[in-house]
């Protein structure tokens, strides 16, 4: 999909959920939407995650930073057990 080549996700995940709702026995438009979900959630937790490791002890710099990559994760996919872990509700 070109728009997840080119780092436009949220567009990514926003057409590939049309797809679906105009087509919703497509499973291969249900597993790239999952797919995509999960590589971004995956990756956002992963980069909040090397934020809060990279310095020790953390900074608030590193801490906001985590916390911003968190919340997209939550962002994409709020009932994802990856962003549940990683980000508690403010």
């Amino acid at each position: 999909m070109q728009l997840r080549q080119a780092g436009k996700y949220k567009e990514a995940i926003a057409y590939l959920k049309q797809a679906v709702e105009n087509e919703p026995g497509n499973a291969i438009y249900q597993k790239e939407l999952a797919d995509l979900i999960d590589s971004q959630v995956g990756k956002f937790a992963a980069q909040g995650t090397a934020a809060l490791q990279s310095t020790s002890p953390p900074t608030l710099a590193s801490i906001n930073r985590a916390r911003d990559q968190l919340l997209l994760a939550r962002e994409i996919a709020p009932d994802s057990p990856a962003a549940k872990r990683s980000c508690r509700k403010n």
